[in-house]
Formats: C-alpha cells, sequence, structure tokens
C-alpha cells in the first residue's frame, strides 16, 4: 500500500515554508481549465501552494519558487515575451 509521503514539499529558502506554484495560463482565460481545478488542492495536499498566473501578468520572480506550463494558448502569437 502506498501512502502519503513523510515530508512534504517545502522551500530551500525557507525550511518549513510551503513551496510556491504558478500554474501559467492564458491572459484570455486568467483562470484554471476545468481539466486543471483539481490541481490546486493536489499541490495543497501536499503541502505546496499553487495558483493561476496568466503568462502575460508582471509577476515578481521571487514570488515563485515553481511554475507549471498549463494553458498558455497564445504564447505562439508572442513568441519573443513567451
Amino acid at each position: 500500500m502506498i501512502g502519503k509521503p513523510a515530508v512534504r514539499h517545502a522551500r530551500l529558502d525557507q525550511p518549513g515554508a510551503p513551496l510556491r506554484v504558478a500554474l501559467i495560463t492564458d491572459p484570455e482565460h486568467p483562470g484554471l481549465r476545468p481539466d486543471d481545478v483539481g490541481l490546486t488542492e493536489a499541490f495543497a495536499s501536499e503541502g505546496a501552494s499553487a495558483r493561476p498566473i496568466p503568462w502575460g501578468d508582471r509577476v515578481d520572480p521571487g514570488a515563485f519558487d515553481l511554475a507549471v506550463i498549463r494553458t498558455p494558448w497564445d504564447y505562439f502569437l508572442r513568441p519573443l515575451p513567451f
């Protein structure tokens, strides 16, 4: 039987602080798509915090520890900024 991991995912710079995850989305559809809705709960169950971030938004690079590219559907229209 496989159980929950004993060690939760945490930040390297602040042990014990939750890992901060950016779920990269399309600026035209900044929320999570129906098949991505469970991601925030899945990350939370592992001790991480996750939220959708439209890829063109100005975000402090230090605000997240990990970026998961999910639905940046318009990236090919603006390849250089992407």
